[in-house]
């Protein structure tokens, strides 16, 4: 029955105007069955049941049949198909089959690959759940969003995803950004109960907090309705972009190939359908018809192997760019730091307070007790002693509260004392947050350390932030500003307290006009927060891969420079630029200095989207860390932009990384993990240009002195599909080699195929092919066999790409240093391979399909010794780029 209530009223809101949708709170309450104060587990177990799941309907993957489509499209397999029927078309029926076959073949692996890889990013999707706050038996509590019922009563603070539909039962300073919605950029201010109540699932929180009641959740929110009717189009990352560039290259040299050879075919008087023979022949030689395949199978297993090591990759963008990053901008707080920040001491009038030790001062308890009334933390557990409580909420905060409980203050008595009447949430531009108090009626025990002196008022407001922003500057004498610069110089995070009266009559903040103007400074709370032990070797491996590493940071110039000396930041000792310093520069000036800062202190986010973009302008490929929901810009205008597990639903949707355990090694592994991908799409197209080139000089050079087409379309097809397509698929697999974090980044316009790639390829390559042409040359007139002659350069191509891959492994050590067993895949798909090789050359049955004949013990050795010839080539070759490297 209730089910039946609370669907009419999300059915009878729905698609009406926003001043209709609102009906009283008092009658949503009732509908929903809940007095606001939240839900039971039984109870929002069994509303679970009746409404479902609170995630929407996701847009379906593509099909087989789309993905088969979207293959089809390929223009290398395109050109395939229409050799194909040129071939049948000139009575070349065997070989027209064969491409055929050969297609479907490619074709439906590459479907496969496809299918696979689209499952294994839907799977690295899945590691990341949205999580709502709510409240559950009486207890606010962190669970997932796809756990909300209507009737729960959530929880919202800034940067938060609103996670359902809800009213608002409560709001502080609330704007909602509903641009998802609305298209709207302006954030909606959220006062109250009626129309400007009402909270849609996917908007988010940019400022204050709130407490609502859902309403509606899953398919029935508003969003759903929307995204019912909106299609999502999938974007092309870079990479493949290149590889659709490539491809069309590709098929414009085919063209020009077939039309020249065509050309002089019939200049001389050759027979038309012998001449479009040869076209076809050249044509299917000239096409890597494995790269796509390749493409998608690394990317997919990059993607899998990125997140084994706890880097999430959410856009494919991420892991071809990964790789080249040259500077990272990162946050300190959680990433080169533990994150765990303890209260170690209290710097009040009376000098320096060790904790718990002094914390019996009456100047000390006074402090924290004011802290714990500034901040929103929520305690999980606050029955257990304190040293073993569990906090919701900031990191500091956290910190803050924890230090009044083990101290003997009575944090909820403290709370249970005041009614709290407006607050201004912490923002990285003021430096600081405002809660605005008033004191209940009655005593309060144990006796409150904040009750005003006589003459007093009931009001007051609680700051918390650093301590040069709290107070006016007359406050902090030099001698106190001299102390503080020494505390942050050993590594204190300081957090200021401070208390001011309010006028009678004022309820909110912003009628205060300026809050610090008669503020007293109550303390100075010493935070404590470890480095990670790793960080400082992370940032060592950057370094040696030629990454510059800048902290970027909202915490004390001084703490700040201690830091990046603990962490070997900026050898011999870290250049250092405050926020108003930056502010204070023009974009040129900044230009000539940026490269000479190891640390930037106490900025704010709008400072760090124009870091990346004065590196981003010195042509550097930027990484940018972020938690918080005034990141977004940052991590959207970097190259790579990292959000924390732990930070704001805002901050991950607008990175193209995940870093699910928030270390700044992990950034660095997956950097590794990143040039491992594109060094494997670099070996990769390497390999299959090898035999594709191979293939094309070896006719070119057969028409050039009049031979006969050394090789069919078949045995092109053999190679390049049967034989290729394994050796290229475990390329994939390939770890990264030990040399490759040694060396720079690459250029943000690296080319997939680059100049050592281009070396070994072309220049091997014609070496090789033209003795391979002179040993058929030499065949073919000793015997006049040309179906032998054929057969011996079928297997002087085949082996020649089968060893060829053994060299490709790495250009930076020779092959008795390149760790032959590092991929067991690759073995077995050499050894595979070499076995079709073998069976495309002996087998009976295979012979009238690739017009190969029986080979003699001196043709086997030829091929054998070819091979052997080869490899030792590309060693050579290999030899000399590394001299040339040095």
């Amino acid at each position: 029955m209730r089910y039946t209530i609370i669907m009419r009223y999300v059915q009878r809101n729905h698609g009406q105007p926003t001043e209709q949708r609102s009906a009283p709170f008092a009658e949503v309450l009732a509908m929903l069955g809940t007095d606001g104060g939240g839900l039971t587990s039984a109870e929002a177990k069994r509303r679970h049941g009746e409404f479902g799941a609170n995630i929407l309907p996701e847009p379906p993957r593509p099909g087989v049949a789309a993905v088969m489509l979207e293959e089809v499209r390929n223009p290398i397999l395109m050109i395939l198909a229409i050799a194909a029927v040129i071939a049948m078309l000139v009575g070349e029926r065997v070989d027209g089959a064969f491409i055929l076959v050969a297609l479907a073949l490619t074709s439906g692996f590459g479907v496969a690959m496809a299918m696979r890889a689209e499952r294994a990013l839907a799977g690295l999707r899945r590691l990341v759940r949205p999580t709502a706050r709510a409240v559950r038996d009486g207890r606010e509590v962190e669970l997932p969003a796809e756990a909300l019922v209507p009737g729960d009563r959530i929880v919202l603070a800034r940067g938060m995803h609103i996670p359902a539909d809800a009213r608002t039962l409560a709001a502080e300073a609330l704007e909602v950004d509903e641009s998802v919605l609305t298209g709207e950029s302006l954030p909606v201010a959220k006062v109250g109960d009626g129309a400007t109540g009402v909270l849609w699932q996917g908007t988010t929180v940019v400022e204050g907090s709130a407490v609502a009641i859902v309403v509606a959740t899953g398919t029935h929110t508003k969003l759903a309705a929307i995204a019912a009717s909106l299609g999502s189009p999938r974007e092309q990352t870079p990479l493949q972009v290149e590889l659709g560039r490539f491809a069309r290259t590709v098929a414009a040299i085919i063209a020009v190939l077939v039309l020249l050879l065509l050309g002089v075919g019939l200049l001389r008087g050759e027979r038309l359908a012998e001449m479009i023979a040869l076209s076809v022949a050249v044509g299917v030689a000239a096409i890597p018809e494995g790269l796509a395949v390749a493409v998608t199978t690394i990317l997919a297993i990059g993607s899998v192997h990125l997140a084994r090591r706890r880097c999430l990759v959410r856009r494919l963008v991420a892991a071809e760019t990964l790789g080249s990053v040259s500077v990272i901008l990162t946050d300190k707080t959680g990433t080169l730091t533990e994150g765990r920040m303890r209260a170690t001491a209290v710097r009040t009038s009376d000098g320096l307070a060790e904790l718990p030790r002094d914390a019996a001062r009456p100047s000390v308890e006074r402090c924290l007790a004011a802290a714990v009334l500034g901040t929103e933390v929520v305690v999980v557990n606050p029955d257990a002693p304190p040293a073993a409580w569990e906090f919701l909420g900031n990191s500091t905060e956290a910190a803050l509260v924890g230090a009044a409980g083990v101290s003997g203050i009575d944090v909820v008595a403290v709370r249970d004392g005041v009614v709290r009447v407006d607050r201004l949430p912490f923002s990285t531009e003021r430096k600081y947050s405002v809660t605005m108090i008033e004191r209940r009626s009655g005593d309060i025990t144990p006796p409150d350390p904040l009750l005003p002196q006589e003459g007093g008022h009931e009001r007051e407001v609680i700051l918390v932030g650093a301590p040069e922003r709290i107070v006016a500057g007359s406050a902090l004498t030099a001698e106190l500003r001299g102390e503080l610069d020494g505390l942050g110089g050993e590594g204190f995070r300081l957090v200021g307290v401070a208390r001011a009266d309010v006028a009678d009559g004022v309820d909110r903040i912003t009628a205060l006009g300026d809050p610090t103007a008669h503020a007293e400074l109550l303390g100075i709370v010493l935070l404590r927060d470890p480095l990670r032990p790793d960080a400082a070797v992370a940032l060592a491996e950057a370094r040696a891969a030629g990454i510059r590493t800048v902290m970027v940071t909202g915490d004390h110039p001084a703490t700040a420079r201690r830091i990046a000396a603990d962490l070997g930041l900026g050898h011999p000792r870290a250049s250092l630029m405050s926020g108003a310093e930056l502010a204070a520069l023009s974009d040129a000036a900044l230009a000539e200095r940026i490269a000479t800062v190891d640390v930037f202190a106490r900025t704010t986010p709008d400072q760090k989207l124009r870091l990346v973009e004065a590196w981003r302008n010195r042509g550097a490929v930027v990484a940018v860390t972020g938690d918080g929901v005034n990141d977004a810009p940052a991590l959207v205008g970097a190259d790579v932009g990292v959000a924390m597990g732990s930070g704001t639903d805002v901050a991950r949707e607008a990175s193209d990384l995940v870093l699910l355990d928030d270390r700044y090694e992990t950034i660095v592994a997956g950097i590794a993990g990143g040039r491992a991908i594109w060094d494997n799409l670099r070996k990769t197209t390497s390999y299959l240009l090898c035999s594709s080139f191979s293939e094309v000089i070896l006719i070119g050079g057969a028409l050039a002195i009049g031979m006969p087409i050394p090789l069919v379309p078949a045995q092109i097809l053999w190679v390049n599909l049967v034989e290729d397509t394994f050796p290229a698929a475990a390329l994939a697999f390939e770890p990264i080699e030990p040399g490759a974090m040694r060396e720079a980044p690459r250029a943000r316009t690296a080319p997939l195929f680059d100049r050592a790639s281009r070396a070994l390829v072309f220049g091997v390559g014609l070496v090789s092919d033209i003795i391979l042409l002179a040993v058929g040359y030499v065949a073919l007139t000793r015997t006049g066999d040309l179906a032998l002659t054929r057969t011996i350069m079928f297997g002087g191509i085949g082996i020649n790409s089968l060893l060829f891959v053994f060299g490709i492994r790495s250009i930076r050590e020779p092959l008795w240093r390149s760790r032959p067993f590092a991929n067991p895949w690759l073995l077995g798909a050499v050894a595979l391979s070499a076995v079709l090789l073998v069976a495309g050359l002996s087998l009976p049955a295979l012979r009238p399909l690739l017009r190969t004949t029986v080979l003699p013990w001196w043709g086997w050795s030829i091929i054998i010794g070819f091979g052997i010839l080869e490899l030792c080539a590309v060693e050579a070759m290999k030899a000399l780029l590394r001299r040339g490297r040095r």
